[in-house]
């Protein structure tokens, strides 16, 4: 049995249903790269954020670190201070023992 012919008008309503579904789901793309196009942004602003965050946290180790390296100095300082202060009594303990 020959096929059936379909006529003109069917053609055409039957292209224009398959242009329609074919919009609709390219739409529904659309909306999904849109929304991916949207998480990308918010990702890259959120990688900025924690970027910074580290740059700020090397910034106040490296604050830190200077501040523990000058209280070591000044520690230092006062502890040499105290030992000649020290030395000096005891010496003049000496001379008032050997002067007496």
């Amino acid at each position: 049995m020959p096929p059936k012919r379909v006529g003109e008008g069917v053609i055409l309503e039957r292209i224009g249903n398959l242009e329609k579904t074919m919009s609709t789901r390219f739409d529904g793309i659309d909306e999904r790269l849109d929304e991916a196009n949207g998480n990308v942004a918010a990702l890259n602003v959120f990688r900025g954020e924690v970027t910074r965050r580290h740059e700020r946290a090397d910034d106040r180790a490296e604050d830190a670190t200077e501040r523990t390296k000058s209280t070591k100095s000044t520690i230092r300082f006062w502890a040499l201070i105290i030992t000649v202060i020290v030395g000096a009594a005891t010496q003049i303990d000496r001379i008032v023992e050997v002067l007496k």
